[in-house]
């Protein structure tokens, strides 16, 4: 997994967890659906990546917003 996206991720979870693929984005590291969009923008400002709202709608894991922004 891409360092960037682990350090924005860690920036967003709860201190303290550890952020596994299977990680649920909500229940496992406390990230809020409005602290979701924070995440996003910072993947797009340091990924270099353009991501759809509406396509991460059932995302729930690390592992799939992963995949969602890596295609």
């Amino acid at each position: 997994m891409d360092s960037k996206f682990l350090e924005i991720l860690k920036n967003n979870a709860v201190e303290g967890v550890e952020i596994t693929l299977e990680s649920n984005l909500f229940e496992d590291l406390g990230i809020s659906s409005l602290g979701m969009f924070n995440v996003i923008y910072e993947i797009e400002n340091e990924m270099g990546v353009r991501v759809n709202v509406m396509d991460l709608i059932n995302v729930k894991t690390v592992e799939q917003l992963y995949q969602k922004i890596k295609g």
